[in-house]
């Protein structure tokens, strides 16, 4: 089973075309040896399956460091956001959504930087695009 990230939503979109589609906000700890300890992000994953394979987007919507997140507690509201908006958008282009991830392991291991086109951020809070 091979995994295959998309770097934005409409290119996933346009290869998974039907059935159900994962849609899961999460975070996650990147260990660092650096001063201030290690870096905390969130993601919205979106993953179907595809023939044999795992298909899949991630968009990051915030990171910090560990140390800070006290401070910055908007990164939480800020990935319910994202996934509410991603949901809505894949049920509007016709696809069941569910709750989750397919492979939580392999998709973890290829997490990358992706594009919605959805929000845009106004002091750190993410607000829907018109």
């Amino acid at each position: 089973m091979a995994v295959l990230s998309f770097l934005t939503l409409e290119d996933f979109v346009s290869e998974v075309k039907c059935g159900p589609v994962r849609v899961e906000g999460i975070s996650r700890t990147v260990p660092s040896k650096q001063p201030g300890g290690d870096l905390v992000e969130w993601y919205v994953l979106a993953t179907a399956k595809v023939d044999d394979d795992i298909v899949m987007f991630s968009v990051r919507v915030g990171r910090c460091l560990a140390i800070f997140i006290k401070n910055e507690s908007h990164h939480a509201d800020n990935v319910e956001k994202a996934e509410q908006l991603v949901k809505e958008y894949l049920q509007g282009q016709g696809f069941e959504v569910r709750p989750g991830t397919w492979e939580p392991a392999q998709v973890m291991e290829n997490l990358s930087g992706g594009s919605a086109g959805l929000w845009h951020f106004e002091d750190k809070v993410l607000v829907a695009n018109e």
